[in-house]
């Protein structure tokens, strides 16, 4: 590793969409700037981005979530949340 990688601060993120099929992988970005574009399932209710932005400096890592709501059908949601959990954390399936 460089003397500039070890500053270098890095983000990865991944959309996650909730769907009566469970939560679906989308769009992702590994860091290196380049997204991984992949089509919205149809029958999306709810939208998650997964996010971890991190410092090789620093060995830390901080992670958010961002919450995008397709719906207004708030019992929908939390019966399929019930189902099959709260979104991933994580960027790879």
């Amino acid at each position: 590793m460089s003397e500039s990688d070890e500053y270098k601060v890095t983000e990865c993120w991944r959309l996650w969409h909730l769907t009566p099929r469970g939560w679906i992988a989308g769009d992702c970005c590994d860091g290196s700037g380049e997204e991984n574009k992949i089509d919205q399932p149809s029958d999306c209710i709810q939208s998650v981005r997964y996010t971890e932005v991190g410092a090789h400096m620093l060995g830390s890592k901080k992670t958010t979530l961002i919450v995008f709501e397709k719906t207004r059908k708030k019992k929908a949601i939390s019966e399929l949340i019930g189902k099959f959990g709260a979104a991933p954390q994580k960027i790879f399936e």
